[in-house]
């Protein structure tokens, strides 16, 4: 993941201008997740994101119309560098954003949503550890980010989700297998 040089005033000025950064740099489907995110987002749910940064992904969620967000990362600087923009279109549209500079892994990040994205620890060890603690709270989806690649290496993570899902109430809604791929998981009812 690059740090994306960032210069503007509003979220949607932010998102347009991360999303090309990154996506330069990275790859036309590096963001595939955010629009998981859109895809899944019918408006004023609730969202967490495990693994923050600087931000993009959770701009996206905001703009599709969540209406409370969780921030989970043991290190919030990156996004405290532009906070005051998220802060300003929260201030205007009614959103509540949480912060939790902690570990994904901490108990205390746990809170019911609607939706849950992760992209922390790209290592199916400590992704399956936020699973078996944050799935149980999460009444939607959950939307994983690199799990097909993890750098130039493959990813461990997309070929495990397959076998959790198993003996989970969780089904696979989408895989993309492209660029660092990743992969949406709806609860089962």
């Amino acid at each position: 993941m690059i740090k994306a040089n960032i210069s503007c005033i509003t979220l949607e000025q932010f998102y347009k201008s991360i999303r090309q950064q990154q996506e330069s740099a990275q790859g036309s489907y590096y963001c595939s997740h955010h629009d998981m995110v859109k895809d899944v987002v019918k408006g004023g749910e609730s969202y967490k994101e495990l693994g923050v940064h600087q931000g993009a992904s959770l701009a996206s969620a905001i703009l599709s119309g969540v209406k409370e967000v969780h921030l989970v990362d043991p290190w919030l600087n990156f996004y405290r560098e532009n906070s005051v923009i998220f802060e300003n279109y929260a201030s205007l549209h009614g959103v509540t954003i949480v912060e939790h500079e902690k570990s994904s892994i901490d108990e205390t990040t746990v809170s019911e949503v609607d939706i849950l994205m992760i992209d922390s620890i790209h290592k199916w060890r400590h992704t399956k550890e936020e699973l078996k603690l944050h799935a149980e709270s999460v009444k939607k989806y959950i939307v994983l980010h690199d799990t097909h690649k993890c750098g130039a290496n493959p990813s461990d993570i997309g070929p495990a989700i397959h076998d959790w899902v198993k003996d989970q109430p969780w089904t696979v809604r989408k895989e993309l297998k492209k660029g660092v791929g990743a992969i949406i998981l709806e609860r089962v009812k």
